[in-house]
Formats: C-alpha cells, structure tokens, sequence
C-alpha cells in the first residue's frame, strides 16, 4: 500500500470511529456534568424547592406565545453555560435564583433576558468590572473626594416636586437616539453613542440630567441631557445584591422604577423588595424603606417594613408614592422617617373598583406619576389610568372602562384591554388601553407607554386619549419601549430590547 492510501485509509478510520468517540464522550461528559448537578439538587432541600419553583417559573414563561421558542432557546443556553458548569451548592443556588428572576420578569413584561456566549455581553451572576483598573481608581478616589465636599447635603431634600418646574410638552414627533447604540449591548461609559447599555429599565429626570436603571447591568447610570455623557452613579456591571454604600461599592437587585427631588433618587428596588435611597452628589446609596430580601406587605417603619416587588415612585412635597403591583396596592413613604402605610387598595385584593383608600381595587398597578395634586396610577391589567386625589386617597378611573362597563366585559375580574392602535383613543371611559405601562406627566398631560411601541396622550383636565401615532417607527424591530420621563421639552424613554435612551421632541 502507498503512502497516499495509507493516508486515505487513516483518514477514513479517523472519520468512521474517533471522531464519533470523541462526540460521544463529549456528551457523555455533559450528561456526567448534569446528572452530578442533578444528584447535588436532589440531596438538598433548599435546591430541591428552588428546582420546583424554576419548572414553575418556565412553564408560566412558555404561556406567552410570542416569547415562547427564545424562552425555550434561552432555557437551554441557561443549562448549558450556567447551571452544568457548577460544582457547588452555592454556585448552583446562585443560578436557579438568577433564573427564576429572569423567568418571573418574561412572565410579567414578556421580554426575554437572553444572553448569546458569543457575544460581548455582560450577565447578571458573574460579569467582571469592565472599566480599566486604572478608571475604576480614579472613579473611586473622585467619589470619595465628592463625599467629602458634599456632606453637607447628604440628607437634604428639594421639597418642591419636579413636575412643578414643568410645561405642557409640544412634541413634533422626532425621535433620536440620545445614548447607546441600538441593539448593542454592553457597559460603557462614555459619550453619546459611545456608551452601552444592557436592559436598560427605568428613567426620570432632574432636568438637567436623566438617571437610567438596568436590570441586567444591576447599575443605575447619569446621563447629561445636553452632551448624551453617560457615567454610573452606583451599583457595579453584572454585580447583583443588597449593599449600601458609595458608588461601585453598592449593589441592586433589579432597579426598576425611580424619582428624584433634585438632590436625591429614589430606587424601586424591585427584587430586593426595598427602597433604595442615592444621594447623586456623592452616589452614596443607603436603604430608606424595607429589607432586602423579605418581601411581604407589612407596614411600619423603615426596614421593619415590607414591600412585595416595588414597580415605580412619585415624588409629592416630602413623601415618596409607591407601586407595589404584586399585591395591588399604592405604597405611602415618608422621607425624614422612613414610615411605610398603605395608602390605596388593600394589600392582596385584587379587582376593580373606584372608592377611597383601602375600598379601591386595582390588578397589578405598575407606573406613577403626579400633578402635585393628584396621583396618577398605570392599572395594568384593568387597563385603565386610575386617578388618587393626595388629599383624600379618592381613587377614580381616568381613562378606560368605568366600573359598569368593566363589570359588563370583565374577564376573570378584569378589563377588557383595547386593540392597542388609535381606534381605541376616545374621551374618558370611551377609551381603551392594552396593558398601559409607565406613565410621565407633564403637570396638564400624561403619557403612557404601551406594549412597548405606543405612546397615549391623556389630557388630565378632560381625560382625553389619544395615540402619538408612528412616533417610534423609525427604532427598528427590536423596540421595547419601557420608562418614560420628561423634562418640559422632551420625552424621554428607555429601548430595553434595544439597549438605548431615545429622546422624543
């Protein structure tokens, strides 16, 4: 035999019997790793439960047609890069804790956290500081020079509320892209479309400046309105926890909503179940209300109280309003002292009805705003805008389904939501909403997100409803529209599929 069939010969036997062997025994490899995993999770009653709440989780996912097959491809990256690459019962624990949360936020806003390994992109559990060691330093030392100078204004308070110095927006319809770059994720700082976001979540405004959460980064960003330079005021990229303390050093869990009084933010710390105060001249973060971890309903002050899942804050003279969507009901919390109450709705009684504090029902009410007078509630799954007169704790429906027609179509216990075009705009009760999200006032109008593309205009004085039609066409097909603030001249919104703030004129 030549040396060209030998070759030949060693080739085909390479084809026909080692690279076969060597698949199998890496899957044989994987199957190892699981059952290892699997052996682990069944020997311990805490991932026991865990694994029976992420089945739960998943199957809750799935109901969602649209999210479906990447909720089942994102499932399988999770087993795969997270969960079979353990090798100890925290590292497991953390993954399943991770998850369920991921699986919780796609049931709820039908959005899925998916992470490609083949991309540059930060992950919740173990994404390293991206900043050069050297920034991080000088970021450090700049925080702690910012301290210094600033102490005295560490617990003062703007008691005036921000959409007083508002006007009535006149928008042109134009929208651009003021930070990041769409569907681009990642996170750095910088200018413009320079910066990287990942899920970028919620957003309000001091006027001057926009402050952002993420919910995959666990950051909360600054950007300067009139350059687009992003920076982190606190939390670190892909850190998740509960810690106080000054800029990187802090840690969130899930940020969703916020709102500031000029001197300070106020942070919905949603998966943390708690109130998270930053202070923006120094970053330093403190917890105002709840315990991190302990969710519940309870009442009472300041860590000894207890919040479910926190969705959203207004601010009002000295007191902090507060969504707490899981069991319906809008949250009261004095600044100075830290005392929780509930001011509407009755903690777990969902349903629909107008009346005065704990008669009123809502079903997962998810952004706030204010007038200064009155409070304006985003009724999620009643698809309404509920009204709170602050004096009195009087909830009323704006816009949407009034008591009697909502009882005539109810499914349930809830609204019938509308067909999420400008076919639905009407006046009043004539109006119909499909899953209204966060909402921004400009002191005579509300604007309402909507399945992540619409904006409604609601004139307060008359409950008007109208569509700012095609207003966000121009974003591309991974638009994901989700906070919504403004500055007197502008909206302002978060693209969290798009990994963007866009600006609305």
């Amino acid at each position: 035999m030549n040396a060209k069939k030998r070759r030949s010969c060693f080739s085909v036997l390479i084809s026909v019997f080692v690279i076969p062997l060597m698949l199998f025994a890496a899957i044989l490899g994987c199957v190892t790793a699981s059952s290892k995993i699997d052996e682990i999770i069944r020997s311990n009653e805490e991932l026991s439960r865990l694994d029976k709440t992420l089945n739960n989780s998943y199957l809750q996912a799935l109901n969602q047609a649209d999210i479906k097959e990447k909720t089942i491809e994102s499932q399988s990256q999770w087993i795969t890069n997270e969960r079979n690459v353990c090798q100890s019962v925290e590292c497991i624990k953390n993954a399943y804790e991770t998850r369920i949360q991921e699986l919780a936020f796609s049931s709820s806003y039908g959005i899925v956290i998916f992470r490609d390994p083949n991309r540059n992109t930060p992950s919740p559990k173990d994404t390293a500081n991206l900043l050069k060691p050297e920034k991080a330093e000088q970021h450090d030392k700049l925080i702690q020079t910012q301290t210094k100078k600033s102490a005295s204004a560490i617990g003062s308070s703007n008691k005036t509320p921000i959409v007083n110095k508002l006007r009535s927006l006149i928008l042109t319809g134009m929208v651009s892209t003021l930070a990041g770059e769409a569907g681009v994720a990642g996170a750095t700082n910088g200018l413009g479309a320079k910066a990287r976001f990942n899920h970028p979540f919620g957003i309000t405004t001091d006027g001057s400046n926009l402050y952002v959460s993420e919910i995959t980064n666990q950051t909360i960003r600054k950007i300067k309105i009139s350059t687009g330079e992003v920076t982190t005021l606190a939390g670190e990229f892909g850190k998740r926890g509960a810690t106080d303390g000054i800029g990187r050093s802090a840690r969130f869990n899930f940020p969703y909503g916020m709102a500031t009084d000029g001197t300070n933010l106020y942070v919905a710390d949603s998966q943390n179940s708690a109130i998270r105060k930053v202070v923006i001249a120094t970053g330093m973060v403190t917890t105002l209300a709840g315990t991190p971890g302990r969710a519940g309903t309870s009442d009472g002050m300041g860590m000894a109280a207890q919040f479910s899942s926190p969705q959203d804050i207004t601010i009002v003279g000295s007191n902090l309003y507060v969504t707490d969507r899981p069991v319906n009901t809008i949250r009261k919390v004095v600044i100075s002292t830290g005392e929780v109450t509930t001011f509407a709705g009755e903690a777990k009684a969902w349903g629909f009805a107008d009346g005065r504090g704990a008669i009123a029902r809502f079903c997962l009410p998810e952004g706030i705003t204010t007038d200064g007078t009155n409070l304006y509630v985003t009724d999620w799954l009643n698809n309404t805008i509920r009204k709170i007169v602050i004096e009195t704790g009087e909830v009323t429906t704006l816009a949407g389904p009034d008591n009697a027609t909502c009882a005539l179509h109810n499914r349930n216990g809830k609204c019938l939501g509308g067909s999420n075009n400008a076919s639905d705009d009407g006046l009043g009760a004539a109006a119909r909403f499909n899953y209204p999200g966060y909402i921004t006032c400009d002191g005579k109008n509300l604007y309402v997100m909507e399945g992540g593309r619409n904006i409604r205009k609601i004139v307060i004085a008359t409950g008007e409803v109208s569509t700012l039609s095609n207003i966000l066409m121009g974003l591309g097909s991974t638009a994901a529209i989700k906070g919504i603030t403004n500055d007197g001249i502008s909206l302002y919104a978060t693209d969290i599929n798009g990994h963007s703030i866009i600006k609305i004129q």
